[in-house]
């Protein structure tokens, strides 16, 4: 705690009544948004190279961008679906080649034609968002069940996003369920998050508090910052687990390092009430100031309140720490 901080502990009385009726519940919806495969993979020259040796027996590592390129056109204009697909990601991010989302989905559709399930999918989401083609949800259905059928995890966790939105399909959330669940057995982040929200809300599965608690856990150890968070619920709450809330402010605080809003606003919250960490109240203005600077109302409104208890030579080290702080990278892959 900050030195300055012991003499707030009793003008801050009044403020834990306000902050007692004010822990955050977690999201009761999931993320529902597809995100194109193999971007992460591809995310420098030297990944490619490696990706390059991967296909290609015999590959020095060490060969030139163009070389590399030029390999992957030769043998992608010979047929081979993987090059194919891979050139599609290279159109798609404009890696060594200038950014061409109708190139992208050439090939991918060339590859897909192959039956390359990464590249049904990215085709799919291509159709999906309307991305280099005219968006068309059945035939991004149509792409996702191909590719899902071939076991294709984020195909399947796609899939079971339409299912669960209702985008291109009728909604039905005990197939986005059955879908999420057999992405899962692939150690799919996001459709293991999905499927926990599925399970605390009772959404096409019995509620099941301890399932969801499951799930968020699986998520949260590949460092998903929403699994965190609602992990840290849970845990504050005993919600399918014990309740623990020094677990919870752990959790909150891996997820507010990542940046997540609601995570911020929860340690904030874990800071006044001395839950799980010590009582500081530099530390709660910070995240609360941090959450509010993504739009979140709710964290405004905790940061100007605990700033009514602070000397202004507190408040300005809680603006200063703010301004300093930069989010830790997430130490699961973005792409799945």
């Amino acid at each position: 705690m900050s030195s300055g901080n012991n003499k707030m502990v009793l003008a801050l009385a009044g403020f834990f009544l306000f902050i007692f009726a004010s822990g955050l519940e977690a999201a009761q919806f999931s993320e529902a948004a597809r995100t194109y495969d193999g971007g992460g993979e591809l995310a420098s020259w030297s990944d490619l190279r490696r990706l390059r040796v991967r296909y290609y027996d015999g590959g020095d590592p060490r060969i030139k961008k163009d070389e590399t390129l030029e390999r992957y056109i030769r043998a992608a204009k010979r047929g081979d679906a993987q090059s194919q697909y891979i050139l599609g990601i290279l159109y798609l991010y404009g890696k060594g080649v200038a950014q061409d989302s109708a190139k992208a989905v050439s090939w991918f559709q060339k590859a897909a034609d192959q039956d390359n399930a990464q590249a049904q999918n990215n085709l799919g989401i291509a159709y999906d968002k309307g991305d280099g083609v005219p968006q068309d949800r059945a035939k991004a259905i149509e792409m996702f069940t191909r590719a899902a059928d071939q076991g294709y995890a984020g195909a399947q966790y796609n899939l079971g996003v339409s299912y669960e939105t209702g985008e291109g399909v009728s909604q039905d959330w005990a197939k986005a369920a059955s879908l999420y669940t057999t992405a899962t057995l692939q150690n799919h982040l996001q459709a293991q998050y999905n499927l926990g929200v599925l399970y605390k809300t009772g959404r096409g599965v019995p509620l099941d508090y301890e399932m969801a608690a499951s799930y968020f856990l699986k998520s949260s150890v590949q460092g998903h910052s929403r699994a965190l968070n609602n992990l840290g619920i849970a845990y504050g709450k005993g919600e399918g687990v014990p309740q623990d809330v020094a677990k919870a402010a752990a959790l909150f605080t891996r997820a507010a390092e990542q940046g997540h809003s609601e995570a911020q606003i929860n340690l904030g919250i874990a800071h006044i009430k001395g839950e799980g960490v010590a009582r500081d109240a530099v530390l709660a203005h910070m995240w609360f100031s941090l959450a509010a600077a993504q739009g979140r109302e709710n964290a405004v409104r905790m940061q100007k309140r605990v700033a009514r208890y602070m000397p202004p030579e507190l408040i300005a080290e809680a603006q200063r720490m703010a301004r300093e702080w930069t989010p830790s990278h997430r130490t699961s892959p973005v792409w799945q």
